[in-house]
């Protein structure tokens, strides 16, 4: 059986914290647990929302025909908040 030597070597790790935007209901307590649990898979979470190119989508239709759906009903109070989002999916 064939000897084999050891081969020693550094992993950069980045140890910067991955800010997270948390309701305010959450208690002191769980906003420490799930500070802790993305810190601790910052690798799965992207710092910059986007668009991606792992994968493509297309929807087929039949030629010559349109989809046509009624908007959704929004409630007034919640127009505002979903106004303020719409700027942000659109980038």
């Amino acid at each position: 059986m064939e000897k084999v030597g050891t081969v020693n070597y550094r992993i950069a790790v980045k140890t910067e914290s991955v800010e997270v935007q948390m309701g305010e209901q959450l208690t002191p307590s769980q906003r420490q647990d799930l500070q802790d649990l993305v810190n601790r898979n910052r690798d799965v979470f992207s710092t910059e929302a986007g668009h991606t190119d792992l994968i493509q989508h297309q929807i087929i239709t039949e030629p010559g025909s349109r989809v046509k759906l009624r908007p959704y009903r929004i409630p007034e109070a919640r127009r505002e908040a979903i106004a303020a989002e719409q700027p942000l999916s659109r980038t």
